[in-house]
């Protein structure tokens, strides 16, 4: 076991968004490099509740970190989706290696007798009947589901080596109900632990708050291994405070983990990164004019906006002028507390204090609204595709450049137009809930990396194909989805646009209804062409 090496030290975004060379170059992962990217090029993988897809970003990132050539011959074999937010689902759809099959809804695997005995239990259903309904009672669900992809028929969720998902954390968050197994995101979490239990991925990723139930989860996954740690953003060279629990379960008799997430030689101590002491997250504010009367644009069509008429990012206090009164109080009430920083602005400061540091930006979440930068010389909020950043997903060209230097390959949906895949329009409102909602890409592609460069599979074993749904004993008899993987709505297929090359960002997007109550839809079409935003 090598020793702790010396951790890279992070100056700019550009030195942050290196993150996979930085990783790769670790002599952990340079003594396996060949093994590493043959895995990273031929990786099958499945997700659930995964947002905007940070594992599949993750994935495709870190094989560009073997170089342009490497990511244009990645193979991803993206099975299989889960996600109930329909703008997710776009997202996915937009994908450069989109699911071939994307399902709606956990719960639609469930067999309609399930579902008529969790409905017979009434509004707060007791755990205990939950678990025997779901978990221990026999045929209490199939492998397949009605699919988004293929509306005529069901679709098989299959095997795949990998499966990230991050469970509804909303009864276990301190910012959500904290009602834990009593929840009604219960029934959503059983019926996951009893989809992998019956599909068996050989390697289970799970992020999720730091008080998710993962000893409970182990419990019920039975033949897994399990390792787990709670890491920050901060920890990889990020500055952005979020602090998320990854726990991994390893397929026992299949696969083994050689090396624990945490500990001395975790994934922390062997990948982590430091902050310089010079960068902050002031350095990723980069939005330029267009995008930031675009912002502007947005506010003014708010019910209770002022009416000032059109504002103007060279306005230095067009921002402020566009907030609303509730916006107004509660930055008042911030800067009595602190002035200098950055605070979210949905929020109350005389209930509770949501705001960041310095350098330091804070906790970023779904309900987040507008995070307003104070002072710096910026005195605004934060753009939608800025949160996004704060992420990890590659919203702007500086930060896939320094992904792939020189030949930049797509590795997300933001780097594709959905308006040219034949989709709706971005929408603001919820691209700021999934920069609070998603997994931060760097922070989930150190897991990733991880798990291929030290989980092994057991000499001699026979492990499910990936390529063949496992539902032995299964009562459903629908039809396996055969369609090839990579054919269905990639972008090669759908644009004349290879994705081999640098790809035409999602920067022309804007959600026109927000809109259509003060421009004509001429004008939408001429907005749509001059300002190249990604959204409303």
């Amino acid at each position: 076991m090598s020793p702790v090496h010396s951790k890279p030290v992070v100056h700019s975004p550009r030195d942050c968004f290196q993150w996979n060379r930085h990783y790769l170059s670790t002599d952990d992962m340079r003594a396996a490099e060949s093994h590493i990217e043959h895995c990273l090029t031929h990786l099958s993988l499945t997700t659930a509740f995964s947002g905007v897809c940070s594992p599949s970003i993750a994935t495709h990132c870190l094989a560009a970190g073997f170089g342009a050539e490497a990511a244009s011959r990645m193979k991803l074999q993206y099975y299989n989706s889960v996600e109930w937010s329909n703008e997710c689902n776009f997202e996915l759809s937009s994908l450069p290696t989109p699911p071939c099959c994307q399902h709606s809804d956990i719960t639609a695997f469930l067999t309609a007798e399930t579902r008529e005995l969790i409905a017979e239990l009434g509004e707060d259903p007791p755990r205990e009947k939950l678990e025997w309904i779901i978990l221990e009672r026999p045929g209490a669900l199939t492998t397949s589901a009605p699919c988004r992809n293929h509306p005529d028929r069901t679709c098989h969720f299959r095997h795949s080596f990998l499966h990230v998902a991050g469970p509804p954390c909303v009864d276990w968050s301190i910012n959500g109900l904290c009602q834990g197994l009593s929840g009604p995101t219960t029934v959503h979490l059983l019926t996951w632990i009893a989809l992998v239990r019956l599909v068996r991925p050989s390697v289970v990723i799970c992020e999720n708050v730091v008080r998710w139930p993962h000893t409970y989860v182990a419990k019920w996954l039975d033949g897994y291994t399990m390792s787990s740690t709670v890491v920050n953003n901060t920890a990889f060279g990020i500055p952005v405070e979020r602090s998320r629990r990854y726990t991994v379960f390893v397929l026992d008799g299949t696969h083994t983990l050689a090396r624990a997430l945490s500990g001395r030689f975790g994934v922390e101590a062997t990948l982590g990164r430091d902050i310089g002491p010079t960068h902050s997250y002031l350095e990723y504010l980069i939005a330029r004019p267009g995008e930031l009367d675009a912002e502007l644009m947005w506010a003014s069509t708010r019910d209770a906006a002022p009416a000032l008429g059109p504002l103007k990012s060279t306005d230095r206090n067009a921002f402020e002028r566009a907030l609303v009164p509730f916006e107004h109080q509660h930055l008042a009430g911030f800067r009595k507390c602190q002035r200098g920083v950055a605070y979210t602005l949905s929020v109350n400061p005389e209930d509770r204090i949501s705001k960041g540091k310095s350098s330091i930006l804070h906790t970023l979440t779904a309900g987040q609204h507008l995070v307003w930068v104070d002072g710096n010389n910026v005195d605004r909020w934060i753009s939608a595709r800025e949160l996004l950043s704060y992420q990890g997903i590659l919203t702007y060209d500086e930060w896939l450049d320094a992904i792939c230097p020189g030949a930049p390959v797509a590795c997300c949906s933001f780097n594709f137009s959905r308006m040219r895949l034949g989709l709706p329009p971005r929408n603001r409102r919820h691209m700021t809930i999934q920069s609070g909602n998603g997994m931060h890409v760097a922070v989930v592609g150190s897991i990733i990396l991880w798990c291929i460069r030290f989980v092994s599979a057991t000499p001699n074993v026979n492990v499910p194909s990936p390529l063949t749904c496992r539902n032995v004993g299964s009562p459903d008899t629908d039809t396996q989805c055969d369609d090839d993987v990579r054919s269905f709505k990639s972008f090669d297929n759908i644009c004349s646009v290879s994705v081999k090359r640098k790809p035409t960002h999602a920067l022309r997007d804007i959600d026109s209804s927000s809109i259509s109550s003060v421009v004509s839809c001429v004008c939408v079409a001429h907005y749509w062409r001059t300002i190249c935003f990604v959204c409303s």
